[in-house]
């Protein structure tokens, strides 16, 4: 017969991990388990996930951050043979508890632990170890059992990968709920041992862990800013009460100090090393010290916090993972980093990856990486669950590629999206992949997974259409290299676009019958501004442009207009925010260094800023402070900086061509000119210079077709109602 196992996991301000926690826990192979969340004093939206899961889990409130607090409620409400502890920013294998439960063999196994991977999943956090009385532990140890219940060493389990005997836990308390954080579980282990049981830890049982921020430590990857309070604390306390007859006074006393000692030790090396700030290393030297303080004096004068009253004998609850079918896993594709850049593919894969996390899904994204990199895995943004590929990956071999190096470079990128993409759904398992068509990301993808998983795709500015706005010479390599994307389209699971316009191009340019395929409109949508709007106290008028500095943004038009109206009116701005670096094959340069030799001795040129590539925050800012926002590109599928602006409640010029038609309604919330119209693009911004007042009005005009059409929340909802077409 099977034992039952009661998984807990104590959470505390991190939603969207918890949310991903739980989901991987139907997809294990063991059936006979239930499921307790203490949710601590948390203040984001763990409540909401909560929600989603209250009828086939175990909730209880901790309102204090106290770690062993949370966990002796979790045994409290534990109902099987077994307690199993995981950390709500870890994903167990799939034969996790099979595992685990192979190595419960009688009632003297009081502990069973597996390996765990760190950050990335390309090295081990712990393997095996042990804590000696001291409080020093070896993760990594593959000597002798220590399982002694007289010895002065002790096999030991990680926090996030150890399960216990249930009546063992009852029987010695519990955790000691001084331990608010750091040696809790290892303080759990040396008692489990010394009541008489045995502790070990499989060779596999594997759980896959992040490591993520949290109140205690500021970043994933950092071993040096964590709050050393607690750790110095607990350390102390920790060696002091395990040291207990075990040596004398004196020794004891010298080894306790020590512990501080070597703190200091370590924190004056960091700053030597430039690892940290004389700022940071005052912090940590007083957070020490006051720990130290505070641990020394309670090991020896206080007793432990143990609790006896945890046999509460409350009902199984066996986890219903049926209810998981709400949550769904999506994998999106964006090689551009979709945090930093401000290109709209990944702009708004930015946008329905965080959308999508808030909503209580999965959302894994691959992006590009470089040479260095083997491959690298985390579990960070907001959520978000990253992936890079890297150039050491693209290890396809096709020599009669060679003569198309552009088509042979994407191709082999797609490649290795195509591996990343099986290894992501044989570890976490996905429920469906979403690629822009942009530089046919997904194009192995879609031809290889056909049966295995649905990917769909969203279309953008095909090469084509890129070609032909900047006057391109259509070569055998771009020929190609439109094959492959036509490819993609056709052997896709579903097609997303993001106008009628779109749709309309790519039919005309690469004869394709959209009526034959599964095709859906869903626009595209950003969030409001974060920055108030405010009025500047300045005389000028700002006007902005947001994009890569090149002819087919229309900047060569922008720069035919601006020595016609700026010497009309002095107190004109323009502000140029993107990549000011790209090669204009007509002129030879960059248009930043063109402006600045034809221009750059005016009296004028001061007056025209370009900032290059800045931050979204800056971005963000540069929208909020702008008065009006111009865009008149060659072509544009879609145009997301123009409802940037319009969720500004700034007016927008574009140009009537591609997607802006469908964003722009001309005379209302901006105006529509002919491409490449220097002198109309001059008229309609007199129109906005010389009166405030439309600005206003084109600007509230445009917010509301903001909000009615182009929020971000649309865009996810609609997603969705895509996607679930597909499941």
């Amino acid at each position: 017969m099977n034992k039952k196992v009661s998984i807990v996991i104590c959470t505390y301000n991190r939603a969207a991990f918890l949310n991903r926690t739980l989901k991987s826990l139907s997809k294990l192979a063991y059936e006979d388990f239930e499921v307790i969340v203490i949710n601590g004093p948390s203040t984001d939206y763990t409540i909401d996930i909560l929600e989603k899961y209250k009828n086939s889990i175990k909730i209880a409130n901790n309102d204090k951050a106290n770690l062993s607090i949370s966990r002796n409620m979790g045994i409290a409400l534990s109902s099987a043979d077994i307690v199993a502890f995981i950390d709500d920013d870890a994903i167990p294998d799939k034969y996790w508890l099979n595992d685990i439960v192979s190595l419960y063999t009688d009632e003297t196994v009081g502990g069973v632990g597996g390996k765990v991977y760190g950050p990335g999943d390309n090295h081990f956090q712990f393997e095996n170890g042990y804590v000696d009385i001291w409080g020093y532990a070896d993760g990594r140890n593959y000597g002798p059992d220590y399982n002694d219940p007289n010895g002065n060493k002790f096999n030991m389990m990680l926090g996030t990968n150890a399960t216990f005997l249930r009546k063992a836990l009852i029987e010695i308390g519990g955790f000691d709920e001084y331990y608010d954080y750091y040696h809790d579980e290892s303080d759990t282990c040396v008692r489990i041992i010394q009541a008489g049981y045995k502790i070990f830890n499989h060779e596999r049982a594997y759980i896959h862990h992040e490591y993520a921020k949290s109140y205690i430590r500021e970043s994933t990857f950092d071993g040096c800013r964590l709050n050393w309070y607690p750790i110095v604390k607990n350390k102390a306390y920790f060696a002091i009460k395990n040291s207990i007859n075990k040596a004398n006074n004196e020794e004891r006393k010298a080894k306790v100090l020590g512990i501080k000692k070597e703190h200091l030790d370590l924190y004056k090396t960091w700053l030597k090393e430039k690892k940290i700030t004389k700022e940071e290393y005052n912090k940590f030297v007083s957070l020490c010290e006051t720990g130290f303080e505070k641990g020394y004096n309670d090991g020896y004068n206080n007793e432990r916090l143990l609790n006896f009253n945890l046999d509460n004998n409350t009902e199984f609850k066996k986890y219903d993972n049926k209810l998981n079918d709400k949550v769904i896993s999506i994998c999106l594709l964006c090689k551009d980093d979709i945090i930093s850049s401000i290109g709209g593919v990944a702009k708004y894969t930015y946008e329905i990856a965080k959308g999508l996390v808030k909503k209580g899904h999965i959302v894994h994204v691959i992006t590009g990486g470089n040479d260095k990199e083997e491959w690298i895995s985390t579990w960070g943004q907001e959520g978000i669950n990253f992936h890079k590929v890297s150039n050491l990956e693209n290890d396809i071999n096709l020599p009669e590629m060679n003569s198309y190096p552009l088509s042979y470079d994407k191709l082999k990128y797609s490649y290795a999206v195509y591996k990343k993409i099986r290894e992501i759904n044989e570890k976490y398992s996905i429920d469906i992949v979403e690629s822009p068509l942009w530089d046919f990301e997904g194009c192995v993808s879609t031809k290889m997974l056909k049966g295995i998983l649905p990917v769909i795709v969203r279309l953008q500015t095909p090469l084509l259409k890129v070609a032909e706005t900047q006057n391109w010479k259509i070569t055998d390599d771009l020929e190609l290299f439109a094959e492959f994307e036509k490819e993609m389209i056709l052997n896709a699971a579903g097609i997303i676009s993001i106008s009628d316009n779109i749709t309309h191009t790519i039919s005309e340019l690469y004869d394709i019958d959209f009526n034959k395929l599964n095709n859906s409109k869903v626009y595209l949508g950003v969030d409001e501004p974060t920055i108030s709007n405010n009025r500047r106290n300045d005389e000028k008028i700002r006007i902005l442009f947001v994009g890569r500095l090149e002819r087919r943004k229309g900047i060569h038009t922008i720069f035919e207009a601006i020595p016609k109206i700026i010497q009309k009116y002095p107190n004109l701005e323009f502000r140029f925010v993107g990549n000011d670096e790209v090669m204009d094959q007509i002129l030879g340069t960059t248009f930043r260094k063109y402006f600045n030799k034809k221009y750059g001795n005016t009296n004028w040129a001061k007056n025209v800023i370009f900032l290059g590539q800045i931050s979204n925050e800056e971005k963000e800012q540069e929208f909020v402070n702008c008065d009006i926002f111009i865009a008149p590109s060659l072509y544009e599928s879609f145009g997301i900086i123009l409802i940037e602006a319009m969720s500004a409640k700034k007016p927008v010029i574009g140009c009537r061509i591609g997607g802006m038609q469908e964003i722009i309604k001309d005379n209302y919330n901006g105006f529509l000119i002919d491409v490449e119209d220097s002198k109309q693009l001059v008229d309609r911004l007199e129109a906005l210079i010389n009166d405030q007042s439309i600005r206003l009005e084109f600007g509230e005009n445009g917010y509301r077709r903001f909000e009615e059409l182009f929020s971000n929340n649309s865009m996810i909802d609609e997603t969705l109602k895509v996607y679930m077409k597909y499941i």
